[in-house]
C-alpha cells in the first residue's frame, strides 16, 4: 500500500475514493534535487493578495532605520500604516478545501518561491510513512510568520548596524491568546472548509515542545473556538523511529502534550457543513503534509471485510492499532470498514 500511495503522490493528484478524500502537498510541488527529493513549487501553485487588515504599522526601513536606542514606544509614535502580503497554497478535493497561508514578516522580503519551505525526508527520519501511519506522507511545507491580530516592526540601529524588531508585545501588538475573539488574520495559519460534515485528519509538524504547542481550531465568520474535545492528536516525538501514540488535547489547548521535541503526526477533527475554520498555533509555524477527509453519514465506510486485508494494520478512527477482530469503524490500508 505504501508502494500505491507513492505513486499517487509522484502523479500529483488528489484522489477521492469510495468517498474517502485525500491530498497530499507533493501534489503541488517539483523535483530538481540531484536525490530526486521534492524542493521546488509548480507554476501557479502559489498565490498572492495583499493582506486586507488595517491594523499593521512599521517605522524605520532598512536604509533608513531609527537612531540606536528607540524605545518601543518612541517607534510605535513614529509608525505609519503599512500592507502585508499573503502566499497562499490551495488543496481541495470533491468535499474539502485547506488553503495554507504564510504571512511574512514586513523586512522579509519574501517572495512566492520563498513565502514556504518544503522538508522532504522521504527514505529518512521524520516522515509518516511507517505502517502505523494512514495515510502515509512523505513530505511537509512550512509557512512564515506568526499568527497575531495585529502588527508593528521597526527597523533601528542596533550593534550591527540596522536590525528589525518584529511584534515587540502589548500594547503595540496583539497576539492571539485563548480569551481572543477573532480569528488572526495574518501569520501561519491553515484555512478548513468542507462541504459536509465529516472526519478530516491532517498531517502536521509541530516544532516546539509541549508547554509551548497550543493549537486552535477557530471559525472564521464569528470567531469561536472548536471545543478540545472535537480533536485530538496521534503520531510520533521527533521523529517516526519511536512509538506512535494518540494524545487528548489539554484543556489549555495543547496537543501531545507529553511529546518533548518535534511532533509529527496527525489531527484528527470531526467538522461541521460550510463552515471555514483556520488551525493554527500562536506560538509556532505548522508544518502540513496535506490531509485525508472522510464524510459522515455513512458514504465514506466500503463494506470491506477484515479478513480481505489480514497482512496490514489496522486502526480505530483514534488513530490507535488495534485487533483485526475489534468492532466498529475501522481502518485498514486507507480504507474504512464496519466490523461488528
Amino acid at each position: 500500500m505504501k508502494k500505491i500511495f507513492t505513486l499517487i503522490c509522484m502523479a500529483f493528484v488528489a484522489m477521492s475514493v469510495n468517498a474517502q478524500e485525500i491530498w497530499d502537498v507533493s501534489s503541488i510541488l517539483t523535483k530538481s534535487d540531484p536525490a530526486g527529493k521534492y524542493n521546488g513549487f509548480q507554476d501557479g501553485a502559489i498565490t498572492s493578495v495583499d493582506n486586507a487588515n488595517v491594523n499593521y504599522k512599521q517605522a524605520g526601513t532598512q536604509d533608513s532605520p531609527l537612531a540606536e536606542g528607540t524605545t518601543d514606544a518612541e517607534a510605535y509614535a513614529a509608525a505609519t500604516s503599512i500592507t502585508l502580503k499573503d502566499y497562499v497554497i490551495e488543496g481541495s478535493t470533491t468535499n474539502c478545501t485547506m488553503k495554507i497561508v504564510s504571512t511574512p514578516n514586513h523586512n522579509e522580503n519574501t517572495s512566492a518561491a520563498t513565502a514556504f519551505s518544503i522538508n522532504d525526508k522521504t527514505g529518512e527520519n521524520n516522515a509518516l510513512s511507517t505502517d502505523d501511519c494512514q495515510p502515509p506522507f512523505n513530505v511537509y511545507i512550512s509557512p512564515k510568520g506568526n499568527p497575531t491580530l495585529t502588527y508593528f516592526g521597526y527597523w533601528f540601529i542596533g550593534s550591527n548596524g540596522a536590525s528589525f524588531k518584529c511584534n515587540p508585545g502589548e500594547p503595540y501588538n496583539t497576539p492571539y491568546t485563548a480569551e481572543s475573539t477573532t480569528a488572526p488574520s495574518k501569520g501561519a495559519y491553515t484555512e478548513i472548509t468542507v462541504k459536509t460534515a465529516g472526519d478530516l485528519r491532517i498531517g502536521v509538524r509541530i516544532p516546539k515542545t509541549g508547554k509551548n504547542r497550543k493549537v486552535f481550531f477557530v471559525k472564521k465568520s464569528d470567531g469561536t473556538k472548536l471545543a478540545i474535545d472535537k480533536y485530538s492528536a496521534s503520531g510520533f516525538d521527533n521523529n517516526n523511529t519511536l512509538e506512535f501514540k494518540t494524545y487528548t488535547t489539554t484543556a489549555d489547548y495543547i496537543v501531545a502534550p507529553e511529546v518533548n521535541n518535534q511532533f509529527l503526526g496527525y489531527i484528527d477533527v470531526t467538522l461541521p457543513a460550510n463552515e471555514t475554520y483556520i488551525m493554527f498555533s500562536p506560538d509556532t509555524q505548522i508544518g502540513i503534509y496535506g490531509f485525508y477527509f472522510a464524510p459522515s453519514g455513512g458514504s465514506g465506510i466500503s463494506n470491506v471485510k477484515a479478513s480481505e486485508n489480514v497482512e496490514a494494520p489496522v486502526f480505530n478512527l483514534a488513530g490507535q492499532k488495534v485487533s483485526k477482530d475489534a468492532k466498529g469503524v475501522l481502518i485498514q490500508k486507507g480504507k474504512k470498514f464496519v466490523n461488528k
